[in-house]
């Protein structure tokens, strides 16, 4: 089906956009005869960089090669790939609006990244077990907000909340209109820590945190970008496995603290450690931001495709 549409629509193509790994770049190369840029996601040289065969064939179908990392583009650069960086595009996809969900910011700010995927519902019962020892570690002094991908059920992660022995309690639409979806509580409501919950305002999550808590895929890496230090663990699966936290660790860097103990006291102590060191945190810092890039990736690429489209030209080339 892919190839018939591709077909379809070959001839009035003046420009192709492949975005991701090596197959809609072979796709587009194979069935629709125009010139083509290729975002190159996918892989990084930090992890395990382009096959042979891969380079070749964007060497012959792509026009231009963005990468999506400095080192990943000196490597395409190398085997021939004509190739620049522009950025990652992946840190133009949230958004800051300011929002800090009623947090004073007198206490530092633990953001937490349970994940998007089916997993995340367990994962929350052990990221709540973290809370609580980070709340004994830090005699109360933190406070704590989870960045709800917008696809997990309100009550099926309640029923894990109450599992694990917390108070799951939804918040009105004032609460809501603000970014807080709900509030999780030990016990009664005048209990600590309290732990906001937040959909929808993952920019402003990260924007007021501190330092993450991750096991999010995407999620953790633009954190890393945005400067936040992120620790992360392995879980069962079936996405934040260990060879996918170790995989992560190597794309990101320093700018990862990787638990593989999966032991929550270990965890805790890890966070705890970090926020009490302040030139680690600037160097996970500096990581991240020489990892993931500068925001602003998005419109750097569109100006790109632009000025092909006005003068038949790659900008810079």
């Amino acid at each position: 089906r892919q190839v018939k549409d591709l077909r379809s629509i070959a001839k009035s193509v003046r420009l192709l956009v492949s975005v991701g790994d090596i197959y809609p770049l072979f796709l587009g190369g194979r069935y629709v005869k125009a010139p083509m840029l290729f975002l190159s996601t996918a892989k990084s040289e930090y992890i395990k960089g382009h096959l042979g065969i891969e380079c070749r064939l964007m060497r012959k179908y792509a026009d231009l090669v963005l990468a999506r990392d400095e080192k990943t583009s000196k490597a395409l650069s190398e085997m021939g790939v004509a190739t620049r960086y522009a950025g990652n595009v992946m840190m133009d996809g949230f958004a800051i609006t300011g929002e800090n969900f009623g947090l004073t910011l007198e206490k530092k700010v633990v953001g937490i990244l349970p994940g998007s995927r089916e997993e995340a519902y367990r994962n929350m019962t052990t990221l709540l077990e973290i809370v609580g020892h980070l709340a004994e570690l830090s005699c109360d002094k933190l406070d704590f907000v989870v960045g709800l991908a917008p696809n997990l059920d309100d009550d099926r992660l309640e029923h894990v909340v109450h599992g694990a022995g917390w108070r799951y309690q939804r918040q009105g639409s004032r609460e809501r209109e603000r970014g807080v979806t709900a509030r999780i509580y030990p016990g009664s409501e005048d209990a600590t820590p309290c732990v906001i919950v937040s959909r929808g305002w993952f920019g402003d999550v990260l924007n007021v945190s501190n330092i993450v808590i991750g096991l999010s895929g995407t999620g953790n890496e633009q954190a890393a970008g945005l400067g936040r230090p992120v620790v992360t663990f392995p879980t069962d699966g079936p996405q934040f496995s260990l060879k996918f936290a170790q995989a992560q660790k190597r794309l990101l860097g320093e700018a990862v603290a990787f638990v593989e103990s999966r032991d929550v006291r270990d965890i805790a102590s890890e966070v705890m450690s970090i926020l009490g060191d302040s030139m680690r945190i600037a160097r996970m810092r500096k990581a991240g931001h020489a990892r993931m890039g500068e925001q602003g990736a998005a419109t750097r690429t569109a100006k790109i495709i632009i000025e092909y489209l006005e003068t038949g030209s790659w900008e810079g080339r």
